[in-house]
């Protein structure tokens, strides 16, 4: 096995577990509101929190972490953070520590995400394949495993807390496994430090992209369980069944990614078939049928699959900065998106409703997929 397959299998064992163990925790989300009192417009303050760490932990790595201690460390150093998160999120007896418990979280996700992203992109140059589709593959095989966990947890009546502490030990052997597989000092890339300035227009207008995409996710992972259940009257057990049907249709879209990519481009694997699948999630939101609306967050899943590792791709190719740096910035970006999405859902839904939420976010996404379309039209004329 070559040095560039190992590393990304390390590669997806860090996505894996990092969705695995969030899936886990947004399922576990309803039982913390109702043991501690938390109300929507808190989580929307931890959001907030979490989102402006973020952005200084991305930027720290991709500038200096990565380029001092190489890309294996660093994500060995995000998932110990990573490995705490868990403990503080699950034993908040009050709001001042649940807010606590989103600083390791931010700082792994600042050292993780943008990593993944340029370490891929590495690989691709060295191999000339693309991977980010299978690599965001590994996220949504992950969110796939931790449905059928969760569900099997409410279904069993497992004490939460007694799952986290598993949750810790499993994030511990992620480290490990990066450890064995990932990119040796020898065979690991540095680039040079660099200072903070303003990233490139068109690395701008794809972080933008990726940011309201990651809006539109981070709002359907994070509050469509919760939703289900408070709007739609769904049990605890088929509320998670949204993040199985979730993550099945991105993790079967994104194993035919490179497929579809070459067959029919990037304008429709991250615009047009995303554009279908979002019009007949709207319709089924309409329906208020909660088993028709779960069958279609999979066909939204599987439509949507390849937006982000598409217009990501999109990103590195067209930039003139260093790579480590330019994913470092699109991540920022795009995660800020991930955060801020489901924050201002916290602030607004006690005023106007989930429901009233959910469509929203169909308008919002058909129109970022159209924006997109209309990007590469006119690079392309370029």
């Amino acid at each position: 096995m070559s040095i560039y397959n190992k590393a990304f299998i390390a590669i997806c064992f860090n996505g894996f577990g990092l969705a695995f163990i969030w899936g886990i925790t947004v399922t576990n989300i309803p039982w913390l509101f109702d043991r501690v009192g938390i109300k929507e417009t808190d989580l929307g303050i931890w959001f907030t929190i979490f989102a402006i760490l973020q952005l200084f932990f991305s930027q720290l790595s991709g500038r200096v972490i990565v380029p001092i201690i190489g890309t294996t460390k660093t994500l060995m150093l995000g998932q110990l953070s990573f490995a705490i998160f868990p403990y503080i999120f699950i034993t908040a007896n009050n709001v001042q520590t649940f807010f606590l418990s989103s600083i390791p979280l931010s700082i792994a996700a600042g050292l993780i995400f943008p990593t993944l992203a340029s370490t891929t992109n590495f690989i691709e140059n060295n191999t000339k394949r693309i991977y980010q589709t299978y690599q965001q593959a590994s996220f949504s095989f992950g969110f796939i495993i931790s449905g059928i966990c969760a569900s099997l947890f409410f279904y069993l009546n497992l004490y939460p807390p007694h799952i986290f502490v598993g949750l810790i030990f499993f994030s511990l052997l992620i480290i490990i496994l990066t450890y064995i597989f990932g990119l040796s000092s020898t065979n690991d890339y540095y680039d040079k430090l660099e200072k903070f300035k303003i990233p490139e227009k068109k690395v701008l207008f794809f972080g933008l992209n990726l940011a309201i995409f990651m809006g539109t996710v981070g709002i359907m992972l994070e509050w469509t369980p919760l939703w289900l259940k408070r709007d739609l009257n769904a049990t605890l057990y088929v509320s998670s069944l949204s993040i199985l049907f979730w993550g099945a249709g991105e993790f079967i879209g994104r194993i035919f990614g490179e497929k579809i990519v070459n067959l029919y481009g990037v304008k429709f694997a991250a615009g047009y078939f995303g554009l279908a699948g979002c019009l007949i999630f709207f319709i089924a939101v309409l329906s208020g049928n909660i088993y028709i609306i779960l069958f279609t967050v999979f066909l939204f899943a599987l439509s949507t699959a390849n937006f982000y590792p598409v217009v990501l791709m999109q990103g590195l190719k067209y930039t003139t900065e260093s790579i480590s740096v330019t994913a470092a910035n699109i991540t920022t970006i795009a995660f800020s998106g991930f955060l801020i999405g489901p924050a201002i859902v916290g602030f607004s839904a006690e005023t106007f409703g989930l429901t009233f939420n959910v469509i929203a976010l169909c308008f919002i996404w058909a129109f970022n997929a159209v924006l997109f379309i209309y990007f590469i039209n006119q690079l392309n004329k370029n």
